[in-house]
């Protein structure tokens, strides 16, 4: 069975004989702004198929330049650029099949986290409204603070922390089950505005946080999300 860096190897030959003379050149060629002419050769064979495919005959600095300046690139030579060049347009593949792969998976994640939906525990006390350089006397107290996202992790589907700031200081913020399953917990970013509902505590011993404090969240809201593409990764599962 015939490999398909064998076909391609093959295709490249059957090409070459009488394709687009391309022109390279180790002293005065250069890859980013050559285009393969003789006034403007690229330096390497392997960017003269990356550009042009397998439709060139590829001319190389001449041995003996009484001779003339150009030569045609040997068998040899020409069948390990050939080698190359099937090699990486099969990595090529391999990552747009993967970045497709990767996109659908994304696609589906984000349908089934749109049917997640949460509301607050009306039977849970009132949260009072505070700014987070208060936090410390509210500990063991269920408080509301508006900030925003100034970082997040994800770890696994069941467990986001988040540092929330609002101009008075940091807080860390603990997420836990559903509540990392929503659409708006999915698509959360940096420097998205939220308000979050939940119970201050010390950070267990052993472990850090800002102020050695957290927040063990029960509800939050998105008051609005960041711009697009100006956020951390949306969806980055450790």
């Amino acid at each position: 069975m015939v490999s398909t860096t064998e076909s391609t190897i093959q295709k490249l030959e059957d090409c070459s004989m009488n394709g687009i003379p391309i022109y390279t050149s180790e002293k005065y060629g250069n890859d980013e702004q050559g285009d393969g002419s003789e006034t403007k050769p690229f330096r390497t064979p392997l960017q003269g198929y990356r550009q042009y495919s397998d439709t060139i005959t590829i001319y190389i600095d001449s041995k003996d330049e009484s001779k003339g300046k150009w030569e045609l690139l040997s068998k040899t030579q020409g069948k390990k650029v050939k080698i190359q060049y099937a090699e990486e347009k099969r990595k090529q593949e391999r990552s747009r099949q993967q970045e497709f792969e990767d996109a659908q998976r994304r696609e589906e994640k984000l349908e089934e986290a749109k049917q997640n939906v949460i509301k607050e525990d009306k039977s849970l006390s009132q949260a009072e409204v505070i700014k987070i350089k208060y936090v410390r006397n509210y500990h063991d107290k269920r408080v509301k603070i508006f900030g925003w996202v100034h970082r997040i992790r994800r770890q696994g589907k069941n467990l986001t922390f988040i540092i929330l700031r609002d101009g008075t200081g940091f807080l860390q913020c603990i997420l836990t089950g559903i509540l990392c399953q929503t659409y708006d917990s999915v698509i959360l970013s940096t420097e998205a505005s939220i308000s979050v509902y939940g119970i201050v505590r010390a950070v267990p011993e052993g472990q850090s946080a800002p102020g050695d404090q957290e927040l063990v969240v029960d509800y939050f809201e998105v008051i609005g999300h960041s711009p697009p593409g100006g956020t951390d990764t949306l969806v980055n599962e450790v």
